[in-house]
């Protein structure tokens, strides 16, 4: 009865109570508690350390735990009841510390209740966390030349009309389409950097027609494993780097993707 009216009460008013706190207002309720620092011992890391705190003490991104002698059906309930219900970035934990003592030793057993639904919200609110900028700077670890080639192209296709969406891929990537029909054709990903360009979804959305004359634009670009006679148009292609860095070859992934950019609707008559 005490977890379920008691502490589950004080966890969230301890968590309202700090939520929109300014950061200035933690450090100094800090070190007036404990005469020292929030920040200082995270040495080199402190300003990023720092910033991350405001910015969870802004939104209410916290992890609750909840610290129980045992935890029981009652609690568990209520832990899964509350990860289901509130957003991916605010988790609650139950922690159990089980003392066992032994003459003059004395053992705490700790047991944590909720982890795995934690990380389901963990991997859930990393989906749709990659913006192009965060793309680019991934791009830099292969070298400086692919990361401008790379914002050099992400600048040409948003003047031809497409909207850059936030990646949802391990590693940063961005995703390249028209927002007004739910048309996304192309992403760049990174670790290394490659453009992928899925034929199968320009078939399914535009026609045969479009897709066809897309992949003629592609045919010889390094990675674009495509029949020269015949293309295949269900195909997903992944081409390699080149395909930014070339002059010659990202001229040649521009015109293709202009020509998506214009290119009619499925059933409409003809194609651009």
């Amino acid at each position: 009865r005490q977890v379920r009216r008691e502490v589950i009460g004080q966890v969230l008013d301890y968590s309202s109570r700090i939520w929109s706190m300014s950061i200035d207002d933690f450090e100094t309720r800090w070190r007036a508690r404990t005469g020292e620092s929030a920040f200082e011992v995270f040495g080199v890391d402190a300003s990023a350390v720092r910033s991350g705190v405001e910015s969870a003490l802004r939104d209410g991104s916290f992890t609750l735990v909840l610290a129980v002698d045992a935890i029981n059906d009652d609690l568990r309930r209520i832990v899964e009841y509350l990860n289901a219900i509130t957003r991916d970035d605010v988790s609650i934990l139950a922690f159990e510390a089980t003392r066992f003592a032994h003459g003059r030793v004395e053992i705490l057993m700790p047991r944590v209740y909720g982890a795995e639904l934690v990380a389901m919200k963990d991997r859930r609110r990393r989906t749709n966390s990659w913006t192009p900028q965060e793309f680019l700077t991934a791009a830099g670890n292969d070298g400086d030349e692919v990361a401008v080639a790379a914002g050099l192209f992400l600048d040409e296709v948003r003047a031809a009309g497409f909207t850059l969406f936030n990646g949802t891929a391990t590693h940063p990537n961005v995703i390249i389409g028209r927002p007004d029909d739910g048309y996304w054709p192309v992403s760049l990903y990174s670790n290394p950097v490659r453009p992928r360009i899925r034929l199968h979804d320009i078939t399914d959305a535009r026609g045969p027609e479009l897709a066809t004359a897309c992949a003629s634009r592609l045919i010889g670009i390094p990675g674009a494993k495509l029949d020269p006679e015949k293309p295949n148009i269900r195909a997903k292609l992944t081409l390699t780097s080149e395909a930014l860095t070339d002059p010659s070859q990202r001229a040649r992934f521009f015109d293709a993707m202009k020509l998506l950019a214009q290119g009619v609707h499925k059933g409409d008559a003809g194609a651009s």
